[in-house]
């Protein structure tokens, strides 16, 4: 994968990139789709975290993208959850989700989270998942997205 910086791998397998423009994260995200497999018992579920205007939705409309969903990605601060059928070979929906707002699991629970999460043809996007991160499956892949300047980003993924 090209990025506009460079890849870093740590010793825990986590991989750290720079990301000099919209692109680049955009890019970032693609791959995360192109190499996700599902699990055979549950979700595979994203968890984005970051501060205000990072970049987590625009992660999350890339991944969209990359899964060929046509309607426009907003982030879902207000209803919470949003879902996207897909046409993927692997994955037959999209969720995201915005925790923005989630005080506890009790909220995350009424939405279906733990039948969500045991889906294996599911995709789960979670914008601040650290909001309630011990509802998270112990397989989710983190994204974390640092503001390192006005169009700069250091994410890692681990």
């Amino acid at each position: 994968m090209k990025t506009g910086g460079y890849v870093k791998t740590h010793r825990r397998g986590s991989k750290e990139f720079v990301s000099n423009a919209l692109r680049d994260t955009q890019e970032v995200a693609q791959s995360v789709v192109r190499c996700a497999r599902p699990h055979r018992d549950r979700a595979f579920v994203l968890a984005l975290n970051g501060e205000l205007g990072a970049g987590k939705t625009q992660v999350a409309k890339a991944i969209s993208r990359a899964f060929g969903v046509e309607r426009v990605i907003q982030s879902p601060t207000f209803v919470i959850m949003k879902s996207y059928p897909l046409s993927h070979p692997l994955f037959s929906v999209l969720y995201h989700f915005d925790w923005y707002r989630i005080t506890s699991k009790a909220e995350i629970d009424g939405l279906g989270w733990g039948a969500i999460t045991q889906n294996p043809k599911a995709f789960v996007v979670v914008e601040w998942a650290e909001n309630c991160e011990p509802a998270l499956p112990s397989t989710t892949l983190y994204m974390n997205i640092e503001v390192v300047s006005t169009t700069q980003r250091r994410i890692t993924l681990f």
